[in-house]
């Protein structure tokens, strides 16, 4: 009986979630899934796709713009960064705030506690960003995995 009425509060909880969102993210697809707590800085910003998951502790920060295609995952306490400071040679007193958008591709996997830095552009279908990784490049190839800190190529993605 228990576990009915706490998957029954579950589905309300997404559904009046996902309600709540369409009034604030720029746009947002169909089947929208969350499972826990998750922010957004600057949500007008931001778009998402169809049948895309987030995790507990996600965080967007999308000052800069964030599109986000269909069937993206996005696991615990992973960050995307559209904003930060661009330093110069005359030293760190001299920084630049700049925005950058971010893009995620179709059937990313953004794994547990991953960051993705200001400008990055992940064009390749089915990517993986492997947990803890720092990616701050583009990713133009499909059926990849990156991981480590800054991210690089480690893997591929098998059977699809």
């Amino acid at each position: 009986m228990l576990r009915k009425i706490y998957l029954l509060l579950g589905t309300f909880r997404n559904q009046f979630f996902t309600t709540v969102m369409k009034l604030f993210i720029g746009e947002l697809g169909r089947n929208l899934r969350v499972y826990g707590k998750v922010r957004f800085s600057n949500p007008d910003q931001i778009t998402i796709g169809h049948d895309c998951k987030f995790n507990e502790g996600v965080y967007l920060h999308g000052p800069g713009g964030i599109t986000i295609g269909n069937n993206v995952t996005f696991s615990a306490f992973s960050q995307v960064y559209t904003s930060g400071y661009q330093i110069s040679l005359s030293g760190i007193k001299n920084k630049t705030h700049i925005n950058k958008p971010v893009k995620i591709g179709d059937n990313a996997w953004i794994c547990a506690s991953s960051i993705i830095l200001p400008g990055v552009q992940i064009t390749g279908t089915n990517v993986v960003i492997s947990a803890g990784a720092v990616l701050s490049q583009d990713v133009s190839e499909s059926n990849v995995i990156y991981g480590g800190v800054p991210a690089k190529k480690i893997g591929a993605v098998e059977g699809l």
